[in-house]
């Protein structure tokens, strides 16, 4: 007896089908995302970076703990605050200090790539598991596009989820768009209102300064809704004197 044992091999998903997946997700990552706050753990260097082949030097070193809050404003744009917790070790009582170097806006910028009205702005090629991007040639005479000097790259899980991205911006997109000119982030989902969103659980990015080279990482976790508290007094019948109107 002659047996046939058939057998399928899974259909790779093709570029335009991920490009059309990740831009449903930046959409209403975009549209949808509500206001939540995490644990930042973070560190600040400012590194000297002079002699070839060696490892930098430390000039500055500032860590930080902070309860850091994303909170959507009116105009539906993301805007990210902190509360400090810790400097260096010790519980943050207030005033200021100084970080040589501080960057934000991770938790929008990854899928932002793949927004339907950005995705004419790039070039994209896939391999598996990994899609590489870059700056389209006529970007500059499409409107909203900020591609010009950039390229990166992004990795993805089995299910065609962001997991990782790089991204390097030459001098001259640095000084158009006011971008730090390298950034990583990793991805991890987090469920916020029984939708699962992914968002950024560590970012690092890297901004050269002469012989000196700003240095900023960031760990986010614990991430949940964002709730403001009100405390509700005993009712009461008297008037505070500063409000009688004689």
């Amino acid at each position: 007896m002659l047996a046939l044992v058939a057998t399928t091999h899974a259909q790779q998903p093709t570029l335009e089908t991920l490009l059309a997946r990740l831009g449903e997700q930046a959409a209403a990552f975009d549209r949808s995302l509500p206001s939540f706050s995490c644990l930042q753990t973070a560190s600040s260097d400012e590194l000297l970076t002079t002699k070839k082949n060696a490892p930098p030097k430390v000039l500055r070193h500032v860590t930080f703990t902070a309860n850091l809050r994303v909170r959507r404003g009116t105009d539906g744009q993301l805007a990210e605050s902190a509360e400090f917790l810790t400097v260096d070790g010790k519980p943050f009582t207030g005033g200021g200090f100084t970080m040589p170097a501080y960057a934000q806006g991770g938790f929008r910028q990854a899928l932002a790539y793949f927004l339907p009205s950005q995705q004419p702005c790039y070039r994209y090629t896939l391999t598996p598991g990994h899609i590489d991007f870059e700056g389209a040639p006529d970007a500059a005479k499409l409107p909203g596009c900020r591609s010009a000097g950039v390229r990166g790259f992004v990795t993805l899980d089995a299910n065609g989820n962001l997991q990782h991205l790089e991204r390097r911006v030459s001098a001259q997109g640095t000084a158009l768009y006011q971008l730090v000119p390298f950034a990583q982030i990793d991805l991890a989902p987090v469920t916020l209102n029984d939708i699962p969103y992914q968002l950024s659980s560590h970012l690092v990015s890297e901004r050269p300064n002469g012989h000196f080279l700003d240095r900023f990482e960031s760990t986010y976790t614990n991430c949940h809704l964002f709730a403001a508290t009100i405390t509700i007094g005993p009712a009461t019948d008297k008037l505070n004197p500063a409000d009688d109107p004689k």
